[in-house]
């Protein structure tokens, strides 16, 4: 159901009532396959499976009814020449309609999950099919597996280029590039054996079925091997976050993030166990408290992710990834302070700490979005202002290579507003607080 464009078209002047008309019937009658499809499923749900999945259950119902709601508005706006209500009605339908769409797939891939046989929403999807087609062998049934197939193999496609186009150099890629191969294969035989009266595809489902469990097996290597899979400087992480959305979109089972997340969990006791071991005043206080932030979260994430390993609530998916993606932005800071945060203290006037301070929490602020962009650039204003003004002491004037790095810092600080990127982060930081260090250092042994 996709009228968006027609009823852009119609505000433009390109197309006549008639047509936007048709356009708008032509989404009444595909709004009604979808909820006759939908009701279609509810009818088939069991009792566990109708409780389990209620709160998509409803969200999809209220799409569909606003959506039928907005169509028929828009399609009265259009009969009077209520140009100003076309519009906003169009508006919303296009708001909508993904949304819809997202809350459709989201509710099929949860009964798909509670379903099972296997931990794969697509493959069991397929195995459903089959079933259907083999008891009733109608063209309908034909039709609705054909149209999964073909979806799978448009999947696997631009998996397969996106991953290509990242890096094709990486170990395990040969392999996964292969099963890839061998999986569109059995796909499309799948698909020529439909087009048969009483074609066998005894033996293609156990071959299929492989390649699915391949897949799963490898897809999480090759985006491990990938050091820029992700959104992070933090290899572990990255690949953490991309099998999450491989499990959200029904691409992967559940078992290799929960193994992945029980691996990491080891690797975050055995961190807080080191630094709790530190000499007393080493560590400063925000690296706990950061460190103690990323725990929780992290914490936080795993245990929804156990809710949805045992109820297969979607809800519960979608909380863990975001309190995953929490606790890779709060760690990823926990390690770029780790060193920033040891910076220098008071002594003798110079560059002292007040100063430098709010550099490093204006940094944190933005991390956080406690500050705006302009306000952050502000305080780099006040300390570039500052450092100037200490070149022009005699004690300082002399040590222009270090003023340069501290300012070669203040730069990269300044791209990370546009580039969102934690590299400029990371070398403004290091940037600084080595040349503060150097600075301090040379000033001291004169």
């Amino acid at each position: 159901m996709r009228i968006e464009l027609q009823l852009a078209q119609w505000c433009e002047g390109k197309l006549s009532l008639e047509e936007v008309r048709a356009a708008i019937d032509s989404g009444m009658r595909s709004l009604s396959q979808h909820r006759q499809g939908f009701e279609q499923t509810l009818s088939g749900l069991s009792e566990a499976e109708a409780s389990q999945s209620w709160s998509l259950r409803q969200q999809c119902l209220e799409g569909l009814d606003e959506m039928e709601e907005l169509l028929l508005e828009v399609e009265t706006a259009a009969k009077e020449k209520r140009r100003s209500d076309f519009i906003s009605a169009a508006d919303k339908i296009s708001r909508l309609s993904p949304r819809l769409d997202e809350s459709l797939q989201d509710f099929t891939h949860q009964i798909l999950l509670l379903r099972g046989p296997t931990e794969i929403p697509n493959l069991n999807l397929l195995l459903s099919l089959n079933d259907d087609h083999t008891r009733y062998h109608t063209d309908v049934t034909r039709s609705r597996f054909q149209q999964a197939l073909v979806g799978e193999i448009e999947l696997v496609q631009r998996t397969a280029a996106a991953l290509s186009a990242k890096n094709s150099d990486t170990p395990t890629w040969p392999a996964l590039k292969e099963v890839f191969r061998a999986h569109v294969q059995w796909l499309e035989r799948l698909y020529s054996e439909l087009d048969t009266e009483h074609g066998d595809r005894t033996d293609l489902v156990a071959p299929l079925t492989k390649t699915y469990e391949d897949i799963n097996r490898l897809l999480p290597a090759v985006c491990a091997e990938l050091s820029d899979a992700g959104q992070t400087d933090l290899p572990e992480v990255n690949r953490l976050l991309t099998t999450l959305s491989e499990v959200r979109e029904g691409r992967q089972s559940l078992e290799p993030l929960l193994a992945m997340m029980e691996e990491l969990e080891d690797s975050l006791e055995r961190l807080g166990e080191g630094i709790g071991e530190a000499p007393a005043g080493t560590v400063d206080e925000r690296e706990l408290e950061l460190l103690a932030e990323a725990l929780a979260l992290f914490m936080a994430g795993l245990d929804e992710l156990y809710i949805f390993d045992e109820t297969r609530d979607l809800k519960a998916l979608e909380l863990a990834e975001t309190k995953v993606r929490e606790f890779a932005s709060v760690l990823q800071y926990f390690y770029l302070c780790c060193d920033a945060l040891q910076r220098p203290r008071e002594e003798d006037g110079l560059l002292v700490t007040s100063h430098l301070e709010p550099v490093y929490q204006a940094v944190d602020d933005l991390i956080q979005q406690r500050v705006s962009v302009d306000d952050y650039l502000a305080v780099l204003d006040r300390f570039q202002n500052h450092l100037m003004s200490q070149a022009r002491k005699p004690a300082v004037g002399g040590f222009i290579r270090e003023i340069e790095t501290i300012l070669g810092g203040l730069g990269e600080l300044r791209r990370y507003p546009e580039h969102r990127h934690e590299g400029p982060l990371r070398e403004g930081i290091r940037l600084i607080d080595g040349g503060v260090k150097s600075l301090r250092g040379a000033v001291a042994a004169q």
